[in-house]
């Protein structure tokens, strides 16, 4: 069975697969493991998660650390995958403030372990989820639409052809900005 948890952790998408959750944790700085604790003593477990962090400014080539984050959830996922088959603690990955465009669907699968093992748990989160600091953090799959031109034959719409797509049009109001598209 799924368990599904939504709310302020990610802000345009978060998912959880069977057996998975999504928790809180405050920032590093402000007692990493405090969520994991938390977790631990309802669960009977007295350990300490594994943090892994992720910035828009990383580097995939990086090791996933507070100092040198990831770049994208993709590659903190291959890390988190990694790690489950042997995991002792939680898996805590910190997405630090930011938009993170997605150029493929983020699949969670419980086989490959992205819902944790062993009775412990691999939690995704905004960086500073909980507290006051928690970061901004949006996962998007969309894709930019530029080129936008008023249509020649219907005042108010505007048009544009995205890459390997049918032409869009919408209207002023539609766009957000009136007389602007969106």
């Amino acid at each position: 069975m799924a368990d599904l948890r939504f709310g302020a952790v990610v802000s345009a998408l978060m998912m959880a697969v069977a057996g998975g959750a999504w928790a809180a944790a405050p920032p590093a700085s402000a007692s990493a493991s405090a969520s994991a604790s938390a977790s631990a003593s309802e669960s009977g477990r007295h350990d300490t998660a594994r943090q892994l962090y992720v910035a828009p400014w990383g580097s995939d080539g990086w090791p996933g650390t507070f100092e040198r984050p990831f770049a994208t959830p993709a590659r903190a996922q291959q890390a988190v995958r990694a790690r489950t088959a042997g995991m002792t603690s939680d898996i805590v990955v910190n997405l630090r403030g930011g938009t993170y465009r997605l150029t493929a669907p983020l699949r969670m699968s419980q086989a490959a372990g992205d819902s944790g093992r062993g009775g412990h748990r691999v939690v995704y989160q905004a960086y500073g989820h909980g507290t006051r600091w928690q970061e901004p953090v949006t996962l998007s799959g969309g894709r930019e639409i530029g080129g936008w031109r008023p249509d020649p034959q219907r005042r108010g719409v505007w048009r544009a052809t995205p890459a390997r797509s049918k032409p869009v049009s919408c209207t002023s109001g539609e766009a957000g900005r009136p007389g602007e598209p969106g």
